[in-house]
């Protein structure tokens, strides 16, 4: 009976140790842009759903939502928000403080100093997910290459989905950031890691042969700044970096400490949910009770043998 036990608690506990990995496509939950502070956006589209964490949100012309799916809420505010000129299309509004409107078109439910955030929107929940999908991400060995082809920065994968490594120090800050993509098929994805601090105050990423909704720019800076320019194929992770938007589109998610700033925010979800894959630190473990399995079982027959 106690072998038995033994077997079984160590089964178990090899069973746990195999995790659903909360990537960034679940964590975002189908949101367009999430802001973890506080946010000012003016002349803006965004057409999915909106989170604002900040104390303090101002929200300035055009719209939101419209290109969502009809849901309770399209903007979701854990802090005052403030929308002029602008209309909240297929939700409403869901705050935890104040919300000021100035010539605005709510199609839903207009809350304020709602109780309930947690089960709307949790900001914490959300950042540490994504918090936890940043550093897996830089983390995965990359098996895509980048090289620099006159100016040109080259990402060459085979894989279904590929990792690619760019030093950050790699963006200038100028219009000519060009990033080309070789990919083994049209679907494959995209995750591309940039470590580090960029190092400068304003860039673009003008990139081609890769798909928006399969491309993921995971930038690894810690209290960073920075404004993108122009248009970006692909969705941005930036959790820890207060992030400036300008002149252009971003075709794809926006995950950032902060977002200020003008462009158009186009409805590109990231089309990639990782599998049950073992945290790296369990995979020794795991390693470790198969020995101890594959010990107990020979102990067994030798015992059996006698």
């Amino acid at each position: 009976m106690v072998k038995k036990r033994f077997r079984f608690g160590l089964l178990a506990g090899l069973a746990a140790a195999s995790q659903i990995f909360a990537g960034f496509a679940s964590s975002t939950q189908g949101y367009n842009l999430i802001s973890f502070g506080n946010t000012n956006l003016a002349a803006s589209d965004v057409e999915g759903k909106v989170a604002v964490g900040g104390a303090n949100n101002i929200v300035k012309s055009y719209s939101i939502g419209l290109e969502s799916e009809e849901s309770a809420y399209s903007l979701v505010s854990n802090g005052n928000v403030d929308v002029t000129n602008a209309s909240v299309c297929n939700g409403g509004i869901y705050s935890a403080g104040n919300v000021t409107l100035n010539s605005v078109n709510v199609e839903g439910d207009i809350v304020k100093y709602g109780t309930d955030m947690a089960s709307v929107f949790n900001f914490n929940d959300v950042y540490a997910e994504l918090n936890t999908a940043s550093a897996k991400y830089a983390t995965t060995l990359s098996n895509g290459t980048v090289t620099n082809n006159y100016g040109t920065l080259t990402f060459t994968g085979n894989a279904d989905v590929n990792y690619f490594t760019l030093n950050a120090s790699a963006l200038k800050a100028d219009y000519s950031n060009n990033l080309a993509f070789n990919l083994a098929n049209s679907n494959a994805v995209s995750i591309v890691n940039i470590i580090g601090d960029v190092g400068v105050s304003s860039f673009n990423l003008n990139s081609w042969g890769n798909t928006s909704s399969k491309t993921l720019f995971n930038f690894t800076g810690v209290n960073d700044e920075f404004t993108i320019l122009g248009t970006v194929n692909g969705s941005i992770l930036a959790a820890n970096d207060r992030l400036a938007i300008s002149n252009g589109q971003i075709n794809g998610q926006i995950a950032a400490a902060s977002v200020t700033g003008g462009s158009q925010v186009n409805l590109e979800l990231f089309d990639y949910e990782e599998e049950e894959v073992p945290e790296g630190s369990t995979t020794a473990m795991m390693i470790a009770g198969l020995f101890v399995l594959a010990f107990v079982s020979r102990k067994k027959i030798l015992v059996s043998k006698n």
